[in-house]
């Protein structure tokens, strides 16, 4: 049995309990999407087990952790689905860009129109080259 408390609220539950089913029950509480858990000051994965007893806040899509972990996840989902369709799965094949600008495109690595290199300055620049731009 782990101790676990939730928005000041302390339950036992058998173990193994994962974040994820303790955000399931406390998801009406929120506004938005629970998508991590903080347990004693750590960022947790919801997929994760509680491993002893724990304090729990939630993080939502509302939230910037929340927030940019949701970014990042599908930033890393397009990278995968262009990876498979280019055939190109070596590291460095293909990239993202300016994530954190807002404008996101991916392609692979040798589809990039010559001279245009992100890792020179220009990704977020907002020049975006025409392969992709629609």
């Amino acid at each position: 049995m782990v101790k676990v408390t939730v928005n000041g609220i302390c339950r036992e539950y058998r173990s193994p309990v994962t974040y994820e089913q303790l955000a399931g029950e406390h998801q009406k509480e929120y506004d938005h999407r629970i998508v991590l858990a903080v347990a004693n000051n750590k960022i947790r994965e919801l997929y994760k087990n509680v491993a002893k007893d724990v304090t729990v806040t939630f993080q939502t899509t509302a939230d910037r952790i929340g927030h940019d972990t949701c970014v990042r996840s599908a930033c890393m989902l397009m990278l995968k689905a262009v990876s498979d369709v280019s055939g190109s799965m070596q590291e460095g094949k293909a990239s993202v860009n300016s994530p954190s600008a807002g404008g996101i495109s991916a392609c692979p690595r040798e589809t990039w129109p010559p001279g245009w290199f992100p890792e020179a300055g220009m990704a977020g620049s907002g020049l975006i080259p025409p392969l992709w731009s629609r």
